[in-house]
């Protein structure tokens, strides 16, 4: 089956182009990445070759750690500009992303080039890639977020030590959203003690449900040496999903979807919380009950199911 898109890459930028299939794939895409298409004992440079020609569009990223280094990377560019000779003008095929400030080839500097390091660049390339493959591809701010924190922090340098943000997280005084976001910092720096303080914040009495899964899924992604990344949108995604907020039968029935609500409101607050014990009391009256009481009605009626809040009096 063809692909929708090639990721051309220097290994040097390995780490990043891992975040950009990722992004890639939850637009819906299907992508050919050699580390993760390529299978064992196949003819690497004819597979290669027959996947540019066959691909529908060519991302490349381009980055000052790559275009004046040699490299097969070259070869790809070279053998793609080919392949674009012989597409209709109005057909998208060559889409060049620039990673940082880097130079652009002289080869590529007839096309347009998106910057992945701002949102407003990510969202050029979602519309690119949506016009290329003909069909509309939908994208939220909460993603586009995600993608554009772990190419900065993966552009700027790791912070050597963690336990500001460890203090921080044990004091639980942020937000659910911003807890998160230290957690994803913590998992990705280069402190040493980086897994004993994931170990003990995840010991901690009043964690919350949505801290220990982001935390879990951290040391999933370390275990697997892979850079941790989209932990907020991965555990809310998560939850809405298991609350049962996703599915048709929260439209029909209230009861249901409340429930979900509450359930996942209390998941992402700490236990120590004085709105925790409020949603634990109500969701065991709602299914007592079978109805929605006045006082539980009250709680809802600031609450939204669209994503992990931002402000920690909730």
């Amino acid at each position: 089956m063809r692909n929708d898109v090639f990721v051309s890459y220097s290994h040097r930028d390995l780490l990043i182009a891992r975040e950009l299939v990722s992004f890639l794939k939850q637009l819906g895409l299907k992508v050919w990445f050699d580390k993760e298409s390529l299978l064992a004992g196949e003819e690497w440079e004819r597979v290669i070759k027959n996947q540019i020609k066959n691909c529908v569009c060519f991302l490349v990223c381009l980055s000052s750690k790559s275009i004046d280094k040699r490299g097969y990377f070259h070869k790809e560019i070279r053998l793609a500009i080919d392949i674009a000779l012989t597409i209709p003008p109005n057909q998208l095929y060559m889409l060049p992303a620039r990673l940082d400030d880097c130079r652009i080839p002289d080869d590529l500097s007839r096309y347009h080039v998106v910057n992945l390091s701002d949102a407003d660049g990510v969202k050029l390339l979602t519309r690119s890639l949506s016009k290329a493959v003909r069909r509309n591809l939908n994208v939220s701010g909460e993603i586009i977020e995600a993608f554009v924190n772990s190419i900065s922090k993966y552009l700027n340098p790791a912070i050597v030590d963690a336990k500001p943000i460890y203090d921080t997280l044990v004091k639980g005084l942020s937000s659910p959203k911003r807890n998160i976001d230290l957690i994803e910092q913590l998992a990705n720096s280069n402190d040493p003690n980086r897994l004993n303080y994931l170990h003990s914040l995840a010991s901690l009495p009043d964690i919350s449900f949505a801290e220990a899964d982001a935390i879990g899924l951290a040391l999933q992604d370390i275990q697997s040496k892979m850079r941790v990344n989209s932990l907020l949108y991965r555990v809310s995604r998560s939850e809405l999903a298991q609350s049962g907020l996703n599915d048709s039968r929260a439209d029909d029935d209230p009861v249901y979807r409340n429930v979900g609500l509450l359930r996942f409101w209390r998941y992402v607050n700490r236990k120590t919380h004085p709105r925790y014990s409020q949603f634990e009391k109500a969701i065991s009256t709602v299914l007592f009950s079978g109805s929605i009481p006045d006082d539980v009605k009250a709680l809802l009626a600031n609450l939204t199911m669209d994503k992990i809040p931002d402000d920690s009096s909730t």
